[in-house]
């Protein structure tokens, strides 16, 4: 009944995949497959999970595809009508039911089911505390984000017609243009409390670093026209930018943007970063690759 399809990089799943065979062993009745794909790791990670093959579908890949093709792969070797899609540094010792809540949707033969995200309920160390307060207080809270690729179930059949763009090589923003898709087939998407662990907090910079590339790959799809004006008002950063750029502001916001660029980011690579002022920083930074972009 369901395929679970896990893409690795850079990372050790060998905790996720013993937490979900250990759920699928109380699951007798119920066809199910784990399916992992490395995306070209490092010989460390790929040393460290190669004993996985022996009781899962392990693919290997040497050359590294990204996030958006690696994810449309497994529907090559996927044997079940459901795809549960999982991120490598998920966690599951805290939800048991984990398997069984997804096996209740598939039996309503829902045909997009998006599990959640959660956060440690404390910040483990100033040093990730940017991803931390984003995660806990913007992810978890705000009831813009329906789609997220990593916890979600979808029928095989559906995903085979909708399908990641592969277009985007970069991180970032693949969810927005699947969610997208998903609207233009009016594919409801049914939310359960079925949540995964963040097991691996970017570090400040780090984190930074990938929603700069998130930020230029949102640009990139405006810039393309791949995302109509009816879907801005579902993407916060691109409704403000609309609605600013209506007002003819985005030079004054930039040139701000610019004086104080030094004084945002020291805050948000430090300690105790501040969200309103990330929020003021994503808005400029968009700006200011829009305006790069089109030179």
């Amino acid at each position: 009944m369901i395929s679970i399809c896990v893409p690795i990089y850079n990372f050790d799943v060998t905790l996720l995949v013993k937490d979900l065979q250990n759920q699928i062993s109380k699951q007798k009745d119920h066809s199910i497959e784990i399916i992992l794909i490395d995306d070209a790791s490092d010989i460390f990670y790929r040393n460290l999970n190669s004993f996985l093959k022996n009781s899962t579908t392990y693919i290997q890949l040497e050359k590294n595809i990204g996030r958006a093709s690696i994810r449309n792969l497994f529907l090559e070797y996927a044997r079940n009508s459901f795809l549960i899609f999982l991120d490598c540094d998920g966690l599951l010792s805290h939800n048991t039911n984990f398997i069984e809540n997804y096996l209740i949707a598939a039996q309503k033969n829902l045909d997009v089911v998006c599990g959640k995200r959660i956060y440690p309920e404390l910040c483990p160390s100033p040093n990730v505390s940017l991803n931390w307060k984003y995660g806990t207080f913007v992810e978890n809270s705000s009831i813009e984000i329906n789609f997220m690729s990593n916890n979600f179930m979808i029928k095989k059949t559906l995903f085979d017609e909708i399908s990641f763009d592969e277009e985007l090589k970069n991180y970032g923003q693949e969810d927005t243009l699947f969610g997208i898709e998903l609207e233009k087939k009016n594919v409801k998407i049914t939310i359960i409390n079925n949540p995964v662990l963040n097991g691996h907090l970017e570090n400040n910079s780090e984190y930074l670093k990938k929603y700069n590339s998130s930020i230029k790959n949102l640009v990139e799809l405006y810039l393309k026209k791949k995302i109509d004006k009816k879907n801005y008002k579902s993407i916060k950063l691109l409704n403000t930018f609309h609605q600013l750029n209506k007002l003819k502001l985005t030079s004054l916001y930039n040139i701000i943007y610019q004086t104080v660029r030094p004084l945002l980011r020291k805050n948000l690579l430090g300690p105790n970063p501040n969200l309103k002022l990330f929020n003021f920083y994503k808005l400029g930074e968009f700006i200011s690759i829009k305006k790069e972009l089109t030179k």
